[in-house]
């Protein structure tokens, strides 16, 4: 058992001692090394080496801290065989490094790459890194980050002894960005996003036409912040902004105020661009009531508005994980799009009769239900149409009602019940002027009598004239 433990001492020892080896530079030459973008050095590990009067060094990085404004130190930082101090400029951290070595003077002059911090810096402290000829071993703690350095060298020793100037650094984020110049909303354009039509041709019955889904619009938002401010952004940020907004036909100003929440994380960088685009659906409803014969049009739009301008005053409210709040005052450029709230157009439109009510006019009608890229007044003239086209169609005459006194026609083979009660019979007749066959219509006793007289006269005349 001891043999085991001792050959996994010795196994782990060459493990260590191998990564400890794995150096970026070899004794006496140039020396580069720089952590990936949006990191910095957060250990430095080194051994000095009294044959070559010189050490090997490496390095290790860690995300977070930094943005992507980086820059080199123009020159060296230090002379051979003088003292180092230095740090970086503009509240930057330690993301790179380049060094040459001088034979003749066993030492090193080096240059030094540093990354702007959104974050503030709370405090800092020298921290001693080695001993002349020693190890260094050095990391950094969380939430800490080196910004400059001190050393001193050594002409008996032939080597340096390092301090780091190492500050802590509170996170600090903006929740809240509120645009304090003066934004002028610009109207685009009018989006019809719901149509509802009906038709009813039934005399004096009621109908109804409800207008319940409306189309969602898209809305984006977007901002780039200037370039240089200490704080980074969290999930979310509230943006306000206040404007005026004609709503069409209203003829008022009304005054809006805008809020604004961004998702996703996004770094810090030198032009920072968050955008989203929040989708809005409409749930509200109309109704119109008629009576037929008619029809009914109703119409849902928004406003389209578009907020753009740059180089805009803001302040931010900036809160960090030290409790600590503040505000700050900088420069966007803003770019938002948005819609009014959602308007209602109601049109009816009666027929002249229930003749006028039929299958063109409804297909006329119904057929504007396809016309949302109309604006609103362009549809109202549409559906006008319709109902003018179909009370311009010809109808049939309505049959009169109303009765009216008319003369009393006597049918000519119908007695009257006058007649009837005179005369019991109908003697009917061959005229001999006339091929007709009459019916006795109206005679009186009298004339009945008449003509029996003149039959017996004319019988007795052809007797008398026999016996002649």
């Amino acid at each position: 058992m001891a043999f085991v433990v001792k050959l996994a001492t010795i196994f782990l020892w060459l493990l260590l001692s191998n990564v400890w080896t794995q150096y970026i530079n070899e004794f006496d030459e140039e020396l580069r090394f720089e952590c990936p973008k949006n990191q910095y050095i957060s250990e430095i590990g080194s051994k000095h080496q009294n044959a070559e009067e010189d050490r090997q060094w490496k390095y290790t990085c860690r995300s977070g801290l930094v943005n992507d404004q980086c820059d080199w130190s123009v020159d060296y930082v230090n002379n051979y065989d003088q003292i180092m101090d230095w740090k970086c400029a503009q509240n930057g951290l330690v993301a790179g490094v380049r060094s040459i070595h001088s034979n003749e003077r066993e030492d090193r002059i080096w240059k030094f790459k540093c990354c702007q911090t959104p974050d503030s810096n709370e405090g800092c402290q020298n921290i001693t890194m080695n001993e002349f000829d020693e190890f260094m071993d050095f990391i950094v703690p969380r939430g800490h980050a080196i910004i400059g350095f001190h050393s001193i060298h050594s002409n008996k020793r032939e080597d340096r002894k390092w301090r780091a100037n190492v500050c802590k650094f509170a996170k600090c984020q903006a929740i809240r960005m509120r645009v304090l110049s003066t934004i002028k909303p610009r109207q685009e354009q009018i989006k019809i996003i719901g149509i509802a039509t009906s038709q009813g041709c039934s005399n004096k019955a009621s109908f109804q036409t409800k207008l319940e889904n409306t189309d969602s619009v898209i809305e984006t938002s977007a901002f780039t912040t200037e370039k240089g401010t200490s704080f980074t952004f969290g999930r979310t940020l509230s943006v306000e902004v206040s404007g005026t907004i004609g709503f069409l036909g209203s003829g008022v100003d009304v005054s809006v105020g805008l809020q604004t929440t961004f998702e996703n994380t996004w770094h810090w960088s030198s032009s920072k661009t968050k955008e989203t685009s929040l989708k809005t659906s409409s749930s509200a409803s109309q109704s119109l009531g008629y009576k037929g014969p008619g029809a009914a049009l109703i119409i849902g739009y928004v406003t389209y508005y578009r907020y753009e301008n740059t180089d805009v005053d803001v302040e931010y409210d900036i809160t960090c994980d030290n409790g600590q709040h503040r505000k700050q005052r900088s420069k966007a450029s803003l770019k938002l799009d948005r819609y009014s709230q959602t308007h209602f157009v109601q049109k009816h439109g009666a027929f002249y009769s229930k003749q006028n009510c039929d299958y063109g006019s409804n297909d006329c009608i119904r057929s504007l239900n396809g016309k949302k890229t109309l604006a609103p007044n362009k549809l109202i003239s549409d559906f006008e149409r319709c109902i003018e086209k179909a009370n311009m169609k010809p109808t049939k005459p309505t049959t009169a009602t109303t009765t009216t006194s008319r003369p009393t026609k006597i049918r000519h083979d119908v007695l009257s019940d006058v007649t009837r009660d005179t005369v019991k019979l109908k003697p009917r007749w061959k005229d001999n002027n006339k091929d007709n066959i009459f019916t006795g219509s109206a005679v009186t006793v009298n004339h009945v009598i008449l003509n029996n007289i003149k039959f017996i006269v004319s019988i007795l005349l052809s007797i008398s004239i026999i016996f002649m």
